[in-house]
This record gives structure tokens, C-alpha cells and sequence, in this order.
């Protein structure tokens, strides 16, 4: 029969304790390194180096501040940059970007970067950045 006495479950509760905590701990920490960027503005352009289309996006000043903080703490590191869960790119932070102004880029053809526009300019496409997945 298993032990089930009170003196079982004293021994045992700092052990369940312990693991709870890790796990809170390490699912925080990922969900931490999601920031949903609050977009003020959104339109359709050109890349100024390659004259490739670009979306080209202002944050408002609160998407401004979670995104240059996500940027102070990932500096060398890829990041995710997803519309809607789809991953857009994956660039490597070189330096924290806190002006609130980002340029997406890619092998995106005019008529791809005016429907991103027209979803996010419509409040439906979701725009979010994170740390890719090990």
C-alpha cells in the first residue's frame, strides 16, 4: 500500500515546490521574449539598399518602448518578425532599435507588402516579434 501519512507528503512538498517553480519559471521566461508590437502606422515602400519592396512600419510610443526594451536585451541575437504567425523574417539585432521605426524586407512582391498593409492598416494582421524557437 502506498505511503500516504502526513509525514509523506511534508517530505515531498518541497521537492513539488521546486519543480512547480522551475517550470513557471522557464515558461515566463519564454513568454517574456514575445512582444506584440503596437503598430501606428503601417504603408508600403521600397528597401532603401536593395529598392526591393519593403513594409515599412511606425510603432506607437508604447509599441515603441516594448520594442527597443526587446531590443536592448536581445542585441546579437535572431529574432522572429511574424504577421499573423507566419514568419516574415528572421534578422539578427545589431544594435538596439529604440527610434519605434522598422523596415521588413524580404523576397516579398509589391502586392504581398500592400495585403500585409491593408491587414494591419484594418486591425486584423497581427505583427509580433520573439526569439526563435531552439
Amino acid at each position: 500500500m502506498p505511503d500516504t501519512s502526513p509525514t509523506f507528503f511534508a517530505r515531498l512538498a518541497p521537492q513539488l515546490m521546486a519543480g512547480a517553480a522551475a517550470f513557471f519559471a522557464l515558461a515566463g521566461a519564454a513568454m517574456a521574449e514575445t512582444v506584440a508590437l503596437e503598430v501606428a502606422e503601417a504603408r508600403a515602400g521600397m528597401d532603401a539598399n536593395s529598392g526591393a519592396p519593403a513594409l515599412h512600419i511606425e510603432l506607437s510610443a508604447a509599441g515603441r518602448k516594448a520594442f527597443g526594451d526587446f531590443t536592448i536585451r536581445n542585441v546579437g541575437t535572431q529574432i522572429d518578425v511574424l504577421l499573423d504567425g507566419k514568419v516574415l523574417t528572421s534578422p539578427y539585432i545589431q544594435s538596439p532599435i529604440t527610434g519605434g521605426s522598422l523596415v521588413i524586407n524580404g523576397n516579398f512582391t509589391a502586392e504581398e507588402i500592400e495585403a500585409m498593409v491593408a491587414r494591419i492598416r484594418a486591425g486584423e494582421g497581427a505583427l509580433v516579434v520573439r526569439l526563435p524557437a531552439p
